[in-house]
């Protein structure tokens, strides 16, 4: 009983962080609030987006950058009692926000089921989520990439669940078909990550075949209506604005570098333009591991941020420290070969984009 209502009063405080004053703060809407809410207001009166398509099931077209269509479809009840305004638009996500709180006691407490430690981290880790800096930030703004890491978090708690509740094995898969649902990064990342999660799984996946079978069709039963739409070049639009490997000027700088040196072998081997994106990619990956980006100011870009907070709390550093400190030694120890791919996996994704750290962190759960 005590257990409960201390996780009642973390989830009550992330809700009040999330909900309190979210009309007026953050002061205005984002534009790509106003497209979600012009287009949630649109369905609810007339059964079609803005340029006239009838319930898209694949993407809303919007501003051209074709928005995935849960978020807009969540919206449209909101819209329906409160009206087109600020809290309408925002509602959906602070919402989901504080339920991913929820969701991340259950997770953490089935991470740590067989573990001696008397104390289960499961309340401490929901309880820095529901104070984190840049989950609160986030949350308070209509941002899709808040509900798709609600949708990721269920997806690895119910693969991870159905190792000992084999029945859950028909549905585990579906969270992560609802993220590609939801947001642009994850139609990437939640099949990259479902397709991790299934090989750290496979000696469980194997006592039950037929219900895992049952799981995957369903899925790319789901999945069907937005397939065409995935395949198309509209869906890649996002991903080749942000990609740095479609930068040409590495490719550019690279020419120039063995140009200026006489097209010498030394000068191709050195200024490749393959060198220039692996630099490119490191320096990326170091932008992640900031002292100001996590503990001082946050993402740079001021609409996932307000500049005066980082990522992380600093009381949080010493654990940031220890966790680099163990992680070779668990990189390398061979009893932990599935955290090892985790571990791996994780370091890996950070940072191919040069889209916003928080909304990465955000949509992949890292």
């Amino acid at each position: 009983m005590k257990k409960a209502l201390l996780l009642v009063i973390i989830v009550f405080i992330a809700l009040i962080l999330r909900t309190y004053y979210i009309a007026q703060n953050p002061p205005s809407l984002s534009w790509d609030e106003v497209s979600i809410g012009y287009n949630a207001y649109s369905i609810l009166k007339t059964g079609q987006d803005e340029h006239g398509k009838f319930l898209p099931l694949d993407a809303f077209t919007a501003y051209g950058d074709y928005k995935p269509p849960i978020p807009i479809y969540l919206t449209v009840p909101f819209v329906w009692v409160f009206g087109l305004n600020e809290l309408s638009v925002r509602l959906p996500s602070a919402i989901f926000g504080t339920l991913t709180v929820l969701l991340t006691y259950f997770l953490v407490n089935e991470l740590f089921r067989k573990s001696p430690i008397t104390y289960h981290p499961s309340r401490i880790a929901s309880f820095l989520l529901a104070v984190s800096p840049w989950h609160i930030n986030l949350s308070r703004a209509g941002f899709e990439a808040t509900i798709a890491f609600f949708f990721v978090v269920l997806g690895i708690y119910l693969v991870l669940r159905a190792r000992r509740q084999a029945t859950l094995w028909s549905v585990a898969w579906l969270p992560f078909v609802a993220a590609i649902y939801t947001f642009n990064s994850a139609r990437y990342f939640s099949v990259i990550f479902a397709c991790g999660l299934l090989v750290y799984c496979f000696g469980e996946i194997r006592k039950h075949v037929r219900l895992f079978a049952l799981g995957v069709v369903l899925a790319f039963i789901l999945l069907a209506p937005t397939v065409p739409h995935l395949l198309s070049k509209e869906a890649r639009l996002r991903f080749t604005e942000v990609n740095i490997f479609t930068d040409a000027s590495v490719v550019t700088t690279a020419n120039e570098r063995i140009q200026r040196e006489g097209g010498s072998l030394l000068s191709k081997i050195l200024n490749n333009r393959r060198v220039g994106y692996a630099r490119s990619y490191a320096l990326h990956f170091l932008d992640n591991f900031q002292p100001e980006f996590l503990f001082m100011r946050g993402d740079g870009n001021p609409k996932f941020s307000i500049q005066d907070v980082g990522q992380l709390y600093i009381i949080e550093a010493p654990f940031l420290v220890i966790f680099i400190g163990l992680s070779p030694r668990l990189f390398l120890q061979p009893l932990h070969a599935k955290r090892r791919m985790r571990f791996a996996y994780s370091i890996l994704c950070l940072r191919g984009t040069y889209s916003s750290r928080s909304e990465y962190y955000l949509s992949t759960g890292i």
